[in-house]
């Protein structure tokens, strides 16, 4: 097989079970990231056959994960959404002046650290980041 279809046969059959709720999982730790990002270039290894082929580049796993909780919450941002409920406001409207950081959404306060790392908070802090 040729590595396209190599490739393919990947992004098929084995990048899907790795992405199972991957927006979800935009917070996960240091260790899970890191676990999941070894099965993607043990893939990739033995797509290039050890270094004989070159070697395919993927976008790497957090940066998918992180890509796709970006643009859930942007969809969040609308009214009409199912779950519009759970996003703070906006600066603006907080605080009631046009301020610089106006677009920024208000990071709720977490006591804990598994709060800090929670969908919600880590995305909107990649969403506040956004050029």
């Amino acid at each position: 097989m040729s590595v396209q279809d190599l490739v393919q046969v990947y992004l098929s059959l084995i990048r899907p079970v790795l992405e199972y709720g991957h927006v979800l999982l935009v917070g996960c730790s240091e260790e899970q990231a890191a676990s999941m990002e070894r099965v993607q270039r043990r893939a990739l290894r033995i797509i290039s056959r050890g270094g004989r082929r070159s070697e395919p580049t993927l976008p790497s796993l957090k940066e998918r994960r992180e890509a796709a909780a970006v643009s859930l919450f942007k969809a969040m941002l609308n009214p009409e959404h199912p779950l519009h409920d759970l996003v703070p406001a906006q600066r603006q409207s907080v605080t009631g002046r046009s301020l610089r950081n106006s677009h920024n959404i208000t990071v709720p306060h977490a006591r804990t650290k598994r709060l800090q790392q929670s969908f919600l908070h880590h995305t909107i802090r990649l969403y506040n980041n956004l050029p």
